[in-house]
């Protein structure tokens, strides 16, 4: 079965991925679900800013896209986490290289990423 060009989270699990980074870009996804907004109250009000908004990385509806190689083939990674992010930020990635990625998912809202150079 040919691998799919998109990664999942659930496939950064356990021993994780060695990948090779390209790129990292913003884009807007068609399905509004998967982009970050902030979240709203009776008449509009917001009563909860999403981090990336509120610090101007994303608008709202937009999430990253992280592009990287494995040994077969381009691959896809969208993601607006804030803890994937901060350690994609604190790697400071550059095209070329490569990285081991985990994931360590103690709950849906307690999830644990670590970026490391090979």
């Amino acid at each position: 079965m040919e691998k799919s060009k998109f990664i999942k989270g659930v496939d950064f699990d356990g021993d994780g991925l060695i990948l090779e980074f390209i790129k990292m870009e913003v884009f807007r996804p068609t399905d509004p679900q998967y982009g970050v907004t902030n979240s709203y109250g009776a008449g509009g009000v917001v009563t909860k800013e999403n981090y990336f908004v509120k610090n101007g990385k994303l608008q709202e509806g937009e999430s990253f896209k992280y592009f990287f190689k494995d040994e077969e083939k381009e691959r896809e990674f969208d993601n607006n986490s804030v803890r994937f992010f901060f350690a994609y930020e604190k790697t400071k990635l550059q095209p070329g290289d490569k990285v081991t990625i985990k994931r360590n998912k103690k709950s849906n809202t307690d999830v644990d990423w670590t970026i490391t150079r090979v």
